[in-house]
């Protein structure tokens, strides 16, 4: 399971985890309690939209159980997730968006990813309930 991180990623579901790149506090969080709970996440740090290497994007999609959330710290609307699902409409892969759903709103930082969903802890349990559910797609 992949969960990009805004820029940034985590997956769940390969034999061991690995961290690349520099992905934020959040991932790294949630990447760590998911390890510590016996759940194999890849961290990605897929920093910008363009250029976008479908092929390994395709192929640790698919070390990862056919399963990808992308965690984004902005409005989801063209942004790394729609980049993402572009790269990945041929494959045999599920996406999962988190990113910011409603009006943007002033304040701390950690109260911000929360409230949004897109904090350690909304990682943690997308990760959870993708890897409960049957794995179908179309």
């Amino acid at each position: 399971m992949e969960a990009h991180l805004g820029g940034r990623g985590v997956a769940a579901g390969e034999p061991e985890g690995w961290r690349e790149g520099d992905v934020d506090d959040d991932g790294l969080a949630a990447h760590d309690q998911l390890q510590e709970e016996g759940i194999a996440v890849r961290v990605i740090d897929l920093f910008s939209v363009h250029p976008i290497d479908k092929n390994d994007l395709a192929a640790s999609a698919q070390d990862a159980g056919g399963n990808v959330i992308v965690v984004e710290d902005h409005y989801l609307h063209g942004g790394i997730g729609t980049a993402v699902l572009s790269a990945l409409a041929q494959e045999r892969v599920r996406v999962q968006q988190l990113g910011v759903r409603e009006i943007a709103r002033s304040g701390k930082p950690k109260e911000l990813l929360d409230k949004f969903g897109i904090s350690a802890r909304h990682i943690v349990e997308a990760v959870r309930a993708v890897l409960a559910q049957p794995h179908r797609v179309n």
